[in-house]
């Protein structure tokens, strides 16, 4: 850190502004220079580099789709356990700071507003070799996914025998890699009707990722293996019980629910 004293009426300057940068200059120069090689010379440079640093470099830079979703099989049950819950954790909470588009009108006819456009695509990198950083994997493609990037690459260096560390993939698994890029329900009900019953029965982060299907009438499902956007257009039609049990307000059946629970379960919509 550098610290920059303005006492006695001294102005900021562009000197105190200046910076070498926090790496040795003959760090970011090697640096600079396989960036450029790599520029140039394209896979070839990058097969160099990977073997003279890595120890090893497979064959194809493309992990095969089975492998990736082999990979949750391959790891210890209590790991895959714990990767899950942290997926559903980092999801559950770039959820909610998801930025949305908004737009108004003004009465002289004026439109405001904000579009939010995902980027077209995104590149991770997971640290490998000596070093096994499943949570990188999570930390970095959920936020993606979340925003509605289209196109997320992940790479990570292989270990010293050429293999990829299981628990990278099983975590690039459970974040969204893999082959099966599968119609859900939303595009299944594509120029139909989508129906939810007891809608208070759905999580919160569920009913979000409903929002801009509605909005742009499309769906995008992101994997390791590719993107496919699929049309959904469709009317949403919503039906709930006025209470847990059901009998709140009828006639000839007693609700066996408090007011209090009763106004709970009408607050979850």
């Amino acid at each position: 850190m550098r610290k920059v004293e303005l006492t006695g009426g001294r102005a900021l300057t562009q000197a105190d502004l200046n910076r070498s940068g926090a790496l040795p200059r003959e760090v970011m120069d090697a640096a600079e220079d396989i960036v450029r090689d790599v520029r140039d010379r394209g896979d070839a440079a990058v097969r160099e580099y990977c073997t003279r640093f890595d120890g090893a470099c497979p064959e194809s830079f493309r992990v095969p789709d089975e492998l990736v979703k082999a990979a949750p099989s391959m790891v210890d049950p209590e790991f895959l356990e714990s990767l899950t819950r942290a997926r559903d954790q980092i999801l559950a909470f770039h959820q909610k700071e998801r930025e949305e588009s908004w737009f108004t009108t003004r009465p002289d006819g004026t439109l405001l507003g904000v579009q939010v456009t995902p980027v077209a695509s995104a590149a991770v990198y997971v640290p490998g070799g000596r070093a096994q950083y499943p949570s990188t994997v999570l930390m970095d493609t959920i936020p993606a996914k979340v925003a509605g990037v289209p196109r997320v690459v992940m790479v990570t260096p292989p270990q010293r025998d050429g293999s990829l560390s299981a628990y990278t993939l099983a975590a690039a698994a459970l974040a969204g890699g893999g082959p099966s890029l599968r119609p859900g329900e939303m595009s299944l009900a594509h120029n139909g009707v989508l129906f939810l019953d007891e809608l208070p029965e759905f999580d919160k982060a569920a009913m979000e990722t409903l929002r801009q299907p509605l909005e742009d009438g499309v769906v995008t499902i992101t994997r390791a293996s590719g993107s496919l956007t699929l049309p959904s257009r469709f009317m949403l039609v919503c039906a709930m019980n006025p209470c847990r049990c059901g009998w709140y307000g009828h006639p000839d059946h007693r609700c066996t629910c408090t007011e209090r629970q009763v106004e709970s379960y009408m607050r979850r919509i």
